[in-house]
């Protein structure tokens, strides 16, 4: 036998073995697609943990300042009030209010007391203030 002759089991023996490294090759292939798309399922899960921790965490802070603003909110009105009322002129009394006042009568000043009974002559002329969680403090003008 010569080098140049091919037995026919050769040509079928050699298609064979290119078929099996083909196959080999399309499975390598499969298989490196495979573990692509589980590590792109895992990082997308990993993803979404990572953003609801944050959205977590960032609700905790969120609502933990929003408590803080709204235990501030009393003690700020309070300020702006006081301020309001000492920025401002006197009220002028109407003749009406000016009847019902003690400043109308003859008796002349009448000291306050503790116990003595007042009346608001109208809305938005005092506040009551709580301050240092101890003492209530009337402010007016």
């Amino acid at each position: 036998m010569h080098d140049n002759d091919i037995k026919d089991e050769d040509i079928v023996g050699f298609k064979q073995t290119e078929a099996n490294r083909a196959g080999t090759d399309d499975d390598q292939v499969q298989e490196k697609q495979d573990e692509e798309e589980l590590l792109a399922k895992e990082m997308e899960q990993a993803k979404r943990k990572l953003r609801q921790k944050f959205k977590d965490e960032a609700k905790k802070k969120i609502t933990k300042v929003f408590k803080e603003a709204l235990s501030m909110l009393d003690g700020a009105c309070d300020q702006l009030g006081k301020r309001f009322l000492s920025d401002r002129l006197p009220p002028a009394f109407t003749p009406k209010e000016l009847a019902t006042t003690s400043d109308n009568t003859s008796n002349g000043p009448q000291r306050i007391l503790p116990n003595t009974m007042i009346r608001i002559a109208r809305a938005g002329i005092a506040r009551l203030v709580l301050e240092d969680d101890d003492k209530a403090v009337l402010y007016h003008s």
